[in-house]
């Protein structure tokens, strides 16, 4: 079962600790990735910076302060990604791989940017292709010659790839995101809905992509699916900056709807999967409908549609019926006892793949209650005159309506905090699940994995959006108004 299921069940044993220290502890797990993502992401950019024409020199808190955080922040990303390949019994062998070598991303950067200047040359165009990617591919090439020859294994070097090539569909990705923002604005109410449907269509269409690479790769479909919170939350960050451009209500609305429909949509395909994936004892009335079934496509007959969505419904309401029982099950065992319980080979296949699309889900939800806080909290620095100066170097901030975003966000923050606590509700009244504690478990596991792993997310936005990075987006909003 997986690690992070087993930390579950060992809280809600009889002598686990109490409803109120586990809520306490996933609070604080919350409350810290919320104190972390700005520190690590936007904090940085607060730092007084000269205009982008006044030369490299000038800008020396950008180029050796602001920079290299932000540097480090994407190379220790990329690592701690490659770091989960290994097995975790095994991962403090590379930790301080993982921690230090990052490091060589900030002095590559540091020296392209410095070696361009002498020629003239700052900011350098399109910095995150020419300065951060060759960067980031240094550390990860060095930290491979460092990492022990044992942990290099076959399935270390597939995920290497499926890395790399994950990494080339996110930067596809930020292009597409890229003309979203620049474009939406300057569309009449339809098209925006018609833009925000495409948008999401071709977001769905990239996790598709993420899964099949996995299977052409030879990865582990898991190994894909942990990757997927990266996808939506780079698509919050994009819409929360996006809903003060809304033109009418019902534009909002949808905006909304469709990013509180992505996970409950993850969520459908858990139960979906489940249910097909779920091995019934055959028997009793079980064998009677399986031999009715058999004899129907035997005989050429066709199940009626309805027939076919009941049949569903029955097995998802099985499946879940059979998790209840199992969750249940381990709530009277004591910690000691639970060392020793066992249960069936499809019991814990069915709660291994339950656990991992939940962490999916779970992240993701996270994830919308989060970027929300996140862009209000950011907005509202970058507006306070005495750590804001850099807001005129931000595409986004400069001339953004700072009343509509901040509406359009905390409404935004309400609405997803809602769809939390129903999910929560509703697990917890079907399956006797508390979502809440296992957010907790999940970010107790991999705490600095999913920080900087959302962190680079808001790093990334942020260096498409600065005037230094030497991205054009005026003349790129330009080229679109035509």
């Amino acid at each position: 079962v997986e690690p992070v299921m087993q930390l579950y069940l060992n809280d809600c044993c009889s002598d686990g600790p109490s409803a109120w220290v586990r809520g306490a502890r996933t609070a604080g797990f919350v409350l810290s990735l919320l104190f972390f993502l700005p520190l690590l992401s936007f904090v940085p950019l607060l730092i007084p910076f000269s205009a982008p024409h006044e030369g490299f020199a000038s800008n020396w808190t950008f180029n050796f302060v602001a920079h290299p955080i932000l540097n480090y922040v994407c190379a220790r990303a990329s690592l701690e990604l490659l770091a989960r390949a290994i097995e975790p019994q095994e991962r403090h062998r590379v930790r301080l791989i993982v921690r230090w070598i990052p490091l060589v991303n900030c002095t590559v950067c540091l020296l392209i940017h410095g070696t361009a200047s002498l020629f003239g040359i700052f900011p350098l165009p399109f910095s995150a292709l020419t300065s951060c990617i060759p960067g980031i591919l240094s550390a990860s090439f060095l930290a491979k010659q460092l990492t022990p020859t044992d942990l290099l294994t076959h399935d270390f070097r597939q995920f290497a790839k499926f890395v790399l090539l994950m990494w080339t569909l996110w930067m596809l990705q930020f292009l597409i995101l890229t003309g979203y923002l620049l474009s939406f604005p300057l569309l009449p109410p339809f098209h925006q809905v018609l833009l925000s449907f495409a948008v999401t269509s071709i977001l769905s269409g990239f996790g598709f992509l993420i899964e099949m690479l996995a299977v052409w790769i030879g990865v582990p479909k898991y190994y894909a699916t942990e990757l997927k919170p990266m996808i939506y939350f780079i698509s919050f960050l994009f819409t929360a900056a996006l809903f003060s451009a809304a033109k009418s209500v019902w534009v909002f609305v949808i905006m909304l709807v469709q990013d509180a429909g992505k996970a409950l949509a993850i969520l459908s395909k858990t139960w979906i999967f489940l249910s097909n994936y779920f091995v019934r004892p055959v028997g009793g009335d079980e064998e009677n409908t399986v031999g009715k079934t058999k004899s129907l496509t035997q005989n050429g007959r066709c199940l009626r549609f309805w027939s076919m969505i009941e049949t569903k419904v029955c097995s998802i309401r099985e499946t879940g019926g059979r998790l209840q029982h199992i969750l249940v099950e381990f709530q009277v065992h004591t910690r000691e006892s639970l060392q020793h319980a066992t249960i069936t080979a499809a019991d814990a296949r069915l709660l291994d793949n339950f656990a991992r699309f939940l962490v999916l889900f779970t992240m993701v939800e996270v994830c919308e209650v989060l970027v929300p806080l996140l862009y209000i909290i950011v907005a509202t620095l970058l507006h306070i005159p005495e750590v804001g100066q850099n807001r005129q170097y931000l595409y986004v901030f400069k001339d953004m309506n700072f009343g509509d975003a901040l509406r359009g966000n905390f409404v935004a923050f309400l609405i997803e905090s809602s769809v939390f606590l129903l999910t929560q509700v509703v697990l917890l009244r079907t399956l006797g699940f508390n979502l809440w504690y296992f957010a907790g478990n999940v970010l107790n596991l991999d705490f600095w994995y999913w920080t900087f792993a959302f962190s680079t997310c808001c790093v990334s936005w942020t260096t498409v959006l600065i005037a230094h990075a030497g991205h054009d987006l005026e003349l790129f909003r330009s080229l679109f108004s035509f």
